[in-house]
């Protein structure tokens, strides 16, 4: 393969940011505090926000300056203050500040968590020459995201389409070297059977998220929308790929699909299975990795998506 992976490592950098997550759960970092729910449980309490909250109740009900500083020194309920205002003597006086149950603040945490990419290709021979093009990207960017791996603690999987089925050519791994074994036997041509791609890939995500719940998939559909080989019989192509592109806007997946084809209007509309999906759509008419690489970095860090860049 004739890739330069120091060219592709230097386009698409925000894919190697590490995503976080927030969690429910007493390990993480630290990222800001919450009133407890209705009947939640008072654990992994954040005093700096429960003392502040109780001060802030206090001050609205009594005369305490706004401004008061609070020196923490925790007696069951209580929280002994120094106040701002000196005493007779002199020196600053200690308050009393009471805290009850509905002061209590919880820690929200965030802790980095595994990305699965997976990458899917029409490796049909709808395109022609194009076919190859779209392999040898798909190979690029599978290698350049690897390369990323460790660091953004993801792992790619590469589903084909080509022929009767589609196959999953990589399963999901970190693993450059399995990745280069295993892309090398990458199939190409024959019909397209776009559907069975698509379901391909939503098997490998579900079999992940059973595995690790925490894990975020990204999905990445490369096609020029051709499909002609249904999954199942009596039902046309099209109605096909839309009710499995629901299923996908449900599951929920963050997902881009990148349209290769040459002209318009021929097989799948692509733009509108990318709206059903609820996916990102990008049309590229000359396919590099790099376009790949900056679809996982805009979708991993898309406003509103699971994801939150470091």
């Amino acid at each position: 393969m004739d890739i330069d992976l120091e060219d592709l490592l230097a386009s698409g950098q925000g894919a190697a940011r590490r995503a976080r997550v927030t969690v429910e759960a007493r390990n993480g970092r630290y990222r800001r505090a919450r009133a407890l729910h209705a009947g939640e449980k008072p654990v992994d309490l954040a005093l700096d926000a429960t003392v502040r909250r109780a001060a802030g109740r206090r001050i609205r009900s009594q005369v305490e300056p706004s401004s008061e500083h609070l020196s923490v020194a925790r007696s069951e309920s209580r929280v002994h203050a120094i106040s701002p205002k000196p005493s007779e003597d002199g020196t600053l006086a200690a308050v009393s500040l009471r805290i009850t149950p509905a002061d209590f603040c919880r820690k929200v945490r965030v802790r980095p968590c595994d990305t699965l990419i997976v990458l899917a290709v029409d490796a049909s021979d709808s395109m022609g020459e194009g076919t190859q093009a779209r392999m040898k990207a798909a190979k690029g960017a599978v290698l350049a995201l690897l390369r990323r791996a460790y660091q953004s603690r993801s792992r790619v999987a590469l589903v084909a389409f080509g022929g009767e089925s589609a196959t999953v050519v990589l399963p999901p791994t970190r693993s450059i070297a399995r990745a280069k074994t295993q892309l090398e036997r990458m199939p190409a041509g024959g019909a397209t059977p776009f559907a069975d791609g698509l379901f391909k890939s939503w098997q490998i995500i579900r079999r992940e998220r059973l595995k690790n719940p925490g894990v975020r998939p990204v999905l990445l559909v490369v096609s020029d929308g051709e499909a002609n080989v249904p999954l199942g019989d009596g039902v046309p192509t099209w109605r096909e790929l839309l009710d499995l592109a629901a299923k996908l806007r449900h599951a929920p997946i963050a997902s881009v699909l990148i349209d290769v084809a040459a002209e318009a209007g021929k097989g799948v509309e692509m733009k509108r299975l990318a709206a059903q999906m609820g996916a990102g759509y990008l049309k590229v008419t000359d396919l590099k990795p790099r376009h790949i690489l900056d679809a996982v970095a805009e979708t991993v860090a898309r406003p509103g998506s699971a994801f939150e860049k470091s």
